[in-house]
């Protein structure tokens, strides 16, 4: 006796509403997934295909199921792509690694960071932002470029998505502002002023440290490019103004520490440079050669409006220093 089981006859009036039922479910479904063209919807597509074979669905019902994932997954992909274009080179390994040395080195000076309003100028895309709001800091973010004043905010946004009760990014504003061309005195005072990768990036920096001054209550940290020498100079510099982390006027600059600590200490009582560099490549720890090579050089300074008894820091320009 055989155990195979028999066809199934449907009736016609049965088998028309199957089909009329899954037509409307295929335009509803392509419909709603078209509008959003996420990873989601293609893993959701994917399934669909497999459920539409298993319960023998049309040619017509599959193909265009699968032309709807193909599209997605494209569409998915051009986002995916167009999103790390936004954030350029911010994100390159190399400035990643920049960043990871800079906040570590910063966060062994001892300096009193904690429960501050900051001022973070030519902010990019936000990443040194979360270093004050972790520290319960009152951060005001400010950039030149609209497209990074976005994406500080989704960044901001993102960060903290997990965590809805830290009340971080309710600590956190942001503007569009040019300091080549803005008036620090609409900024307001904050007790810090944080000024990391921005100053080589302006063809005035003596102008924008007059901005620092006036916007700095208590401490304003400065890390910038630099270039070889003891003399005080500016040396401009042409940068490429299309790329998002460069000088937005196409005009920089790769100051010597001599003009920068001068520059400083002309509008702060005082001024001091850590005993330590971060432990990177860009930041030399003997300074007594007169060329950098192919490697960028930078240097940190720590001006303050009060002295500092911290003895991390030194208040002269050391030939050499050590490693964090």
């Amino acid at each position: 006796m055989s155990c195979r089981p028999s066809s199934l006859r449907v009736p016609n009036t049965a088998l028309a509403v199957i089909v009329e039922l899954s037509r409307r479910l295929r335009d509803l479904l392509l419909h709603a997934l078209h509008k959003t063209r996420t990873p989601q919807s293609a893993r959701v597509l994917t399934s669909a295909c497999r459920a539409s074979r298993r319960f023998g669905a049309g040619p017509a019902l599959l193909g265009d199921i699968q032309g709807e994932r193909a599209k997605t997954r494209v569409a998915s992909r051009r986002e995916h792509f167009d999103s790390m274009d936004d954030v350029g080179d911010f994100h390159s390994n190399h400035y990643l690694r920049l960043n990871q040395r800079r906040l570590e080195h910063l966060s062994t000076l001892g300096l009193p960071l904690t429960g501050r309003t900051v001022l973070e100028l030519g902010a990019g895309i936000g990443d040194l932002s979360p270093f004050f709001l972790d520290r319960d800091c009152e951060v005001t973010s400010i950039d030149a470029r609209p497209e990074n004043v976005d994406r500080i905010r989704s960044n901001i946004a993102a960060y903290y998505a997990f965590y809805p009760s830290s009340g971080r990014p309710e600590k956190h504003r942001v503007r569009l502002f040019d300091l080549e061309k803005g008036d620090g005195a609409g900024l307001g005072t904050f007790d810090v002023v944080h000024c990391y990768g921005v100053l080589y990036h302006v063809a005035d920096p003596a102008r924008m440290i007059q901005l620092m001054s006036e916007t700095c209550l208590h401490l304003c940290l400065v890390e910038t490019c630099v270039s070889p020498g003891r003399q005080s100079a500016i040396h401009p510099t042409r940068e490429d103004a299309t790329a998002p982390s460069q000088a937005v006027h196409g005009l920089g600059c790769r100051p010597t520490r001599t003009w920068v600590f001068d520059a400083l200490r002309s509008v702060f009582r005082h001024v001091y440079v850590p005993i330590a560099q971060p432990n990177h490549e860009e930041f030399p720890i003997d300074w007594t050669g007169t060329n950098s090579g192919p490697i960028l050089m930078r240097a940190m300074f720590v001006a303050s409006r009060e002295p500092l008894d911290n003895l991390n820091l030194i208040g002269a320009l050391p030939d050499r220093q050590t490693r964090c």
